[in-house]
């Protein structure tokens, strides 16, 4: 098993045991829920983008809680990276707007106290799913939500993300 499919394993097994998944497919959930995680490749030069989030509230978005990680590595370790505390989420069926404090950083373009945006559309099940995913600053009121939907998508090359919306 490659070294990325078990970190991944891990993370899946961590979220098990906090409860941090959704429930089987026959019992509905009272939480929007968002988790997964994977990487983007762009194009070269820009550095390959590896993320992870696990962002959980009510089913209108109170008591968002939750994280999420960005790294971006350049044929190596990787060169810049934080991890953000969820202050808001926002699920309209298969899509999600999560808006995140910087808390942790490795380095200045993203510092600490700056608020970030992730907004993701789960396509489907498996790796190769095709799930899109759109990441910047946010300087809106990061306990209101922007709504989910965007122009600019990113397709992620590696990995699957799930939206769970609890209407």
């Amino acid at each position: 098993m490659s070294r990325k499919l078990k970190i991944l394993a891990a993370a899946a097994g961590c979220m098990m045991a906090a409860g941090l998944t959704q429930p089987s497919a026959s019992g509905a959930s009272p939480f929007d829920h968002v988790v997964g995680g994977g990487q983007n490749s762009p194009n070269a030069p820009n550095p390959v983008a590896h993320f992870q989030i696990n962002a959980k509230s009510g089913p209108n978005g109170e008591n968002a809680q939750g994280k999420f990680s960005f790294k971006r590595t350049s044929d190596g370790p990787p060169t810049e990276q934080f991890t953000a505390t969820i202050t808001c989420l926002r699920v309209v069926g298969n899509r999600a707007a999560v808006v995140g404090l910087v808390d942790r950083t490795k380095d200045d373009p993203f510092p600490a106290g700056r608020y970030y945006l992730v907004r993701i559309q789960d396509m489907g099940q498996g790796n190769s799913s095709q799930d899109e995913i759109q990441n910047g600053v946010y300087t809106g009121d990061p306990y209101n939500c922007p709504s989910p939907t965007f122009n600019s998508i990113t397709p992620i090359t590696s990995g699957n993300l799930n939206v769970f919306d609890a209407s």
